[in-house]
């Protein structure tokens, strides 16, 4: 099992960008350890499971100091793809699993 980040950062509010995208929505950054970056490089940690074919789960390992869900995700052996989710069951046990941030209740 290999545990690597989802996204270079923790969940942020959402940016309401047009659809179809325009050129003006590359623009966007968000910031990293106090440096501003594009907002596409998000998809950096998200490719190193799906450009090697690997089957990833992504699970909640805590909050921000805002509430909002911080995650990781489970990387398992190639056509295993039931060994991360199980990984992910077995972690809920013991992290708690998914609570809904403050102002997202039903």
């Amino acid at each position: 099992m290999l545990l690597a980040p989802i996204t270079l950062i923790p969940a942020f509010p959402h940016l309401k960008l047009a659809w179809p995208r325009e050129a003006r929505d590359f623009e966007h950054t968000i910031t990293v350890n106090g440096v501003a970056v594009a907002y596409d490089l998000q998809l950096v940690y998200p490719g190193i499971a799906t450009l090697s074919g690997q089957p990833a789960t992504a699970f909640p390992v805590g909050l921000t100091r805002a509430g909002l869900p911080i995650g990781l995700q489970a990387i398992g052996p190639y056509l295993e793809d039931r060994t991360p989710i199980h990984f992910a069951t077995l972690l809920e046990r013991e992290l708690g699993g998914f609570r809904r941030p403050p102002g997202y209740d039903d």
